[in-house]
């Protein structure tokens, strides 16, 4: 004897009940459950069925998720379903919609709530912080007046024999890329305060030398992608004039305490080139090579407090090593060439196979990846990828989930050892 159809009366019997648990009181499978709930209409409201939904705010209650630029707010109260109500929200909590743009999402649904089947509502609003148009692009000379307007934090130094090469990791500022953190504002806010970490360390452990190791991508550029022209708030001119105003800035606080060796390798986004298919002509042909090329000018001749050299690849090479003052072999590479972070060290054994410069390093410093990392290969040998000074990238987090801190990696080398790693 077949079995009755489902009627609707005896699907209210079960009403709190899931499709799986419904059939089995009722002595029917899951999908039949379900599609007679579908036919009578009930789906929206029986569908979801399970337990009370005791932990879901109610009535004019606010879920609000805040990050330093964006802000995500939630409410089951019906009169947000209107843009003009949730934007007086946002403006409450300082969204201004003159420097934020608003984006929404409203949604109505039923559940089982301890009130029975209630009709709720949902509000989603986000708001992201207005990047500058290129029209809007800050001025060099305002940057250049901040980093003039730099007062440095001086602490008292320690009476104690200076040890070791002090290493300051300039690695990937790319002056003029706005991003998750910011634009250049906030690039050389980042910058300052890691000088002065830095000089607060010499100041407790001097060193014997120091070693500014610019490790490449100075300037954000406007070649390597179609989309830099959207995300860059400073000229070609402009980002260039700024970075040699910064690497002038910070050697000049530190070479009043030791002698000071610049170091400069070519990179991607700091290479010269028409756009991404044609690049330039030589290794050389390089923005932060220039920089360099042009402190060397601005340091000429000038009484300085302690020496100051100048190292950089020869022409039509893009790595570079030498002995520190306790004869420690140091190597430096851009990284870009070894394609992932992981290759590094592939890359490395080709160097040494080619007797190319970094073939006899102990320690070999990388750029480009943008995060901090020792890993110890072959025979007592390093190799440290560095953390970047730019804004972050958006891109990499949407892609990746992740976000690498940002700052300047310091350093300490004795006897072939990296000691006292920190980023400040």
């Amino acid at each position: 004897m077949s079995k009755p159809i489902l009627t609707k009366a005896m699907l209210e019997t079960v009403k709190d009940l899931s499709a799986k648990d419904a059939g089995a009181k009722l002595g029917y499978g899951k999908t039949t459950v379900t599609e007679a709930r579908k036919r009578f209409g009930l789906t929206r409201k029986y569908a979801r069925g399970g337990p009370p939904l005791k932990d879901k705010p109610l009535g004019k209650g606010f879920k609000i998720e805040a990050t330093d630029t964006s802000l995500i707010v939630e409410t089951t109260d019906t009169v947000a379903q209107t843009k003009d109500h949730i934007e007086e929200r946002m403006r409450s909590r300082g969204f201004d919609p003159d420097k934020y743009t608003f984006t929404y999402g409203f949604s109505e649904w039923e559940a089982q709530t301890p009130d029975g089947i209630q009709t709720l509502y949902s509000a989603r609003a986000s708001a992201t912080e207005k990047r500058k148009a290129a029209a809007e692009v800050l001025t060099a000379d305002d940057l250049i007046a901040e980093i003039d307007a730099y007062v440095p934090i001086r602490g008292e130094r320690a009476d104690i024999e200076p040890s070791g090469t002090f290493v300051f990791c300039f690695a990937d500022p790319q002056i003029g890329k706005v991003d998750l953190n910011g634009g250049s504002d906030e690039t050389i806010a980042r910058f300052m305060a890691s000088i002065d970490h830095a000089c607060a360390i010499l100041d407790e452990n001097p060193a014997t030398e120091i070693i500014w190791a610019d490790l490449g991508d100075g300037i954000e550029n406007f070649c390597n992608t179609s989309s830099q022209r959207q995300t860059s708030d400073l000229s070609l001119v402009g980002q260039v004039r700024v970075l040699r105003r910064l690497q002038m800035t910070g050697i000049l606080r530190f070479l009043e305490y030791a002698p000071v060796i610049h170091v400069s390798v070519p990179s991607n986004h700091s290479q010269n080139r028409v756009g991404p298919q044609m690049p330039a002509s030589t290794a050389h042909d390089d923005w932060g090579i220039e920089v360099q090329q042009m402190l060397v000018d601005v340091f000429a001749d000038r009484d300085l407090p302690n020496s100051l050299e100048f190292i950089c690849p020869d022409e039509h090479l893009e790595s570079v090593s030498f002995l520190t003052a306790d004869n420690t072999n140091v190597g430096f590479v851009h990284g870009h060439r070894a394609g992932q972070q992981t290759g590094l060290e592939r890359w490395w054994a080709g160097q040494a196979l080619g007797d190319q410069p970094t073939a006899l390093s102990q320690i070999l410093f990388v750029g480009h990846f943008h995060n901090w990392n020792l890993n110890s290969v072959g025979n007592q040998r390093y190799i440290i990828t560095t953390p970047s000074l730019d804004n972050g990238s958006s891109w990499f987090t949407v892609a990746r989930g992740n976000v690498a801190t940002a700052g300047v990696l310091t350093l300490r080398v004795r006897d072939g050892v990296p000691t006292d790693q920190l980023i400040v």
